[in-house]
């Protein structure tokens, strides 16, 4: 995959919260329009959840 700025993020995107590799504390799948697929806490039920807080400048965007 590649890592790409957050302002370019597009669906299916990993959005990750935390100062950088090795401290993120939490990640999600970007859907599109504020919302993402993420757990919200541990041991909770995945939801579709709209983008909180202050991700991470960058996001992941896996390929094929």
């Amino acid at each position: 995959g590649q890592i790409v700025p957050y302002s370019q993020r597009q669906r299916g995107d990993l959005i990750f919260w935390g100062s950088g590799p090795g401290s993120f504390y939490h990640v999600g799948i970007y859907l599109g329009d504020g919302t993402m697929i993420a757990a919200p806490t541990e041991g909770d039920v995945v939801k579709i959840q709209s983008v909180w807080g202050s991700p991470w400048g960058q996001v992941a965007r896996p390929s094929a």
